[in-house]
């Protein structure tokens, strides 16, 4: 049985397809929200061959990838789990977000990866503001929905560390 398509292709196998994907951030937006769409993704992620997996690797090393896993699915996971909005769940992606382009300038993170998580962080922080100006403006947001953003971007985080730890 084949793996039904995501866009163009049946998910990310490729080194190409994954940096596609996860730095479209139009794209990124709807699969947060859409768990089909994340779990064939995810299904690409973790199929991604190994030449392709060192390739999207390039010379991060494992222990800088883990500073940023740590930082970034901490933001995240705190985010997912408050019970409402608070200004400094957004400082926590700002930090993470800081981390990765930290790692990425030291050259311990390769940009592919830098790129990918930067834009999660992005759609996620995103989302965040969008509820916040909601809220500011005298309207209801929809506060669920950023944390299924949140729990879905771990999630699609936690497929990059798969990919880390089982090629560096």
């Amino acid at each position: 049985m084949s793996r039904p398509s995501v866009g163009r292709s049946p998910g990310p196998s490729r080194e190409g397809d994954v940096i596609g994907v996860l730095t479209n951030t139009k794209q990124l937006q709807q699969i947060l929200v859409d768990e089909v769409q994340l779990s064939q993704i995810i299904d690409g992620i973790l199929s991604i061959d190994q030449s392709s997996a060192r390739s999207f690797l390039g010379r991060t090393t494992l222990s800088a990838y883990r500073k940023v896993h740590n930082l970034v699915s901490s933001a995240l996971d705190r985010i997912s789990t408050s019970p409402e909005f608070r200004e400094g769940l957004l400082s926590d992606l700002s930090k993470a977000l800081i981390l990765v382009k930290y790692q990425s300038a030291r050259e311990q993170i390769s940009q592919s990866i830098a790129r990918c998580i930067e834009s999660i962080i992005k759609v996620v922080g995103d989302a965040m503001r969008g509820y916040a100006s909601e809220i500011r403006g005298g309207g209801k947001g929809d506060w669920e929905k950023v944390k299924k953003f949140a729990k879905n971007a771990r999630t699609l985080i936690d497929s990059l560390a798969v990919i880390a730890y089982e090629y560096l």
